[in-house]
């Protein structure tokens, strides 16, 4: 994958992984394998990626053995589905644990206030959820 950062030559067996995984995407792309998407038009559109992008990646996934293509059983004619390797099994793992993280952590631009903060102060009613996803900018802006 042109113009990523190499990791070749740093110590530590977290680095040779990151190296060989190579881009994020490969891992989106697993999470959709694992899924149950073995189709390359639905992994593609599952990414929201346009084909000349997502093709170089599937390319790359399948040469460094994380994917591998073979003939869908139930087809007459010679369809292909893609398909997570051996290789690629460790990764669910990771994959469930960035899951994990995703759903705790709050998203860009959301954060969680206190009931008192979004209604003015000590005249809070108790009505509502303790806390409450309110969008603001992610980073404040330079005071001039």
């Amino acid at each position: 994958m042109a113009g990523r950062p190499s990791f070749t030559g740093v110590a530590g067996s977290v680095a040779r992984a990151v190296d060989e995984i190579g881009d994020l995407q490969v891992l989106l792309l697993l999470e959709q394998l694992f899924a149950g998407t073995s189709d390359q038009v639905e992994l593609r559109r599952g990414l929201g990626m346009k084909a000349e992008d997502f093709d170089p990646l599937l390319a790359y996934t399948v040469e460094h053995g994380f994917v591998r293509r073979r003939p869908r059983p139930e087809s007459g004619a010679i369809v292909w589905e893609y398909v997570a390797t051996e290789k690629a099994e460790p990764l669910r793992e990771v994959l469930s644990a960035l899951d994990r993280c995703g759903l705790a952590w709050p998203a860009l631009g959301d954060v969680r206030l206190p009931r008192a903060a979004r209604r003015g102060g000590a005249r809070a009613k108790p009505d509502g959820p303790e806390d409450e996803v309110s969008r603001v900018v992610p980073f404040p802006r330079p005071i001039r």
